[in-house]
């Protein structure tokens, strides 16, 4: 099972949001205008702390000298609830080549766990994909 989290993450979460350190009163205009906004990706070292709730501290390195302090939470008087809506109502389809390719690995496989799980795993819908020099791709569902 898939939960939906990209659905559920705004209810509870900001996703762009700027540094505190460029929010506060204390520093100097000019402090203030190079604002610090937090990209997931420019960051490699998250830290929170159970005291201060929805604020991480970010910086680009493991125990790096600069780190910067993000709210990332929208009302910590709201307790959070996990998501329960699923992204797929049902299973997806396996490449025809891949579930092929499973098949020929389940003689490595000890007979008890091919009976309970692979023999799950081999029972899904398959699809393949044709048509690929005319620009189309046809998916055929098989049961």
């Amino acid at each position: 099972m898939i939960y939906d989290y990209q659905m559920w993450f705004p209810q509870f979460y900001n996703k762009n949001t700027n540094a505190l350190e460029c929010l506060s009163r204390n520093k100097t205009l000019k402090q203030r205008r190079t604002i610090e906004k937090f990209l997931i990706s420019k960051y490699h070292y998250f830290e929170c702390v159970s005291e201060k709730c929805g604020i991480i501290e970010a910086s680009e390195f493991i125990d790096g000298i600069i780190s910067n302090h993000f709210k990332l939470r929208k009302n910590n008087a709201m307790p959070i609830q996990l998501p329960k809506t699923l992204v797929y109502t049902s299973s997806l389809p396996i490449l025809e080549s891949k579930m092929k390719d499973l098949k020929q690995l389940a003689k490595y496989i000890p007979e008890p766990a091919l009976q309970s799980f692979w023999n799950y795993i081999f029972s899904l819908q398959t699809k393949t994909v044709t048509n690929l020099k005319q620009g189309k791709i046809e998916h055929k569902i098989f049961i």
